[in-house]
């Protein structure tokens, strides 16, 4: 048996392996305080008109995507609950797989046992490359842009579409990249389209300051812990609250280990008389 003075490091990264194991298999939806910019993005998205259209999608990937996907799912959630209408737009080569990803996480289609009817409820683009002027010519135009879903099928054929033409018919526009720039450049400030952007953390801060240039236009949450609190709102537990479980359980098992290790030496500098 191994004695508390022995205890190896390697000992305490096994404890703190086994809490990330457990959290990620077993949310346990620690307690945690839903922010401002939070709470303003899920009350917005819930007083939107059934049958309203709002878009996810948006140009820029990078390697931090699983922090903008926490939220990005609740809020598809939310989407689906209220019955609302979602368009994926991928306007960066690899956001395809992203923003599809986010839906089928979301678990709202009919084959994943959703409500959203394909081409009624729910319309996945294919890649429209071009950046900002993609961008500008689909909200100009949808059906001149892209005359097909990513699936070949005429825009004519999707129920969905008849509602959608440009940016008026758009009632929000999600962003799980990193370019809100972009959608508040030519969305927001064009054709007046409410975004949100499902930020990293490390770009919440710049992200922030346009909420306050569009006051109740433009919406952002932080990272995992702003997915952790999206789900607190939907009483659903993901990565967000996988994320925040796990730093809770890390945090109490670092300072038990520190507490420890000072119990331990003052233990022994007492039975060495040095005290």
């Amino acid at each position: 048996m191994v004695k508390i003075t022995e205890l190896k490091s390697q000992y305490i990264w096994i404890i703190i392996w086994i809490c990330y194991m457990f959290t990620s298999m077993y949310p346990i939806g620690a307690t945690l305080m839903v922010r401002k910019n939070t709470l303003d993005l899920w009350q917005f998205t819930e007083n939107l008109p059934a049958k309203s259209i709002v878009v996810l999608g948006g140009d820029g990937i990078w390697g931090f995507d699983q922090e903008s996907t926490a939220a990005a799912v609740a809020w598809v959630k939310q989407c689906a609950r209220r019955g609302l209408r979602l368009v994926n737009v991928p306007l960066s080569v690899e956001s395809w797989s992203v923003e599809w990803k986010i839906v089928e996480m979301a678990k709202v289609l009919e084959k994943d046992g959703g409500p959203w009817k394909y081409g009624v409820d729910f319309v996945q683009f294919p890649f429209i490359p071009g950046g900002d002027a993609a961008f500008v010519s689909f909200v100009n135009d949808v059906w001149k842009t892209s005359p097909t879903d990513s699936f070949g099928t005429l825009l004519t054929e999707l129920p969905l579409m008849k509602d959608l033409h440009n940016g008026h018919d758009i009632a929000l526009w999600g962003v799980p990249h990193w370019n809100i720039s972009q959608v508040i450049r030519f969305g927001t400030s064009g054709f007046g389209i409410p975004a949100a952007h499902f930020a990293q953390a490390g770009g919440f801060v710049v992200s922030l300051q346009y909420t306050y240039i569009y006051p109740g236009k433009v919406f952002v949450t932080n990272g995992l812990l702003g997915g952790a609190e999206y789900e607190k709102l939907e009483n659903y537990k993901g990565l967000g609250y996988i994320a925040n479980d796990g730093y809770t359980l890390y945090s109490i098992a670092f300072v038990a280990f520190f507490i420890l290790g000072n119990f331990v030496m003052l233990r022994r500098r007492e039975g060495e008389g040095k005290l």
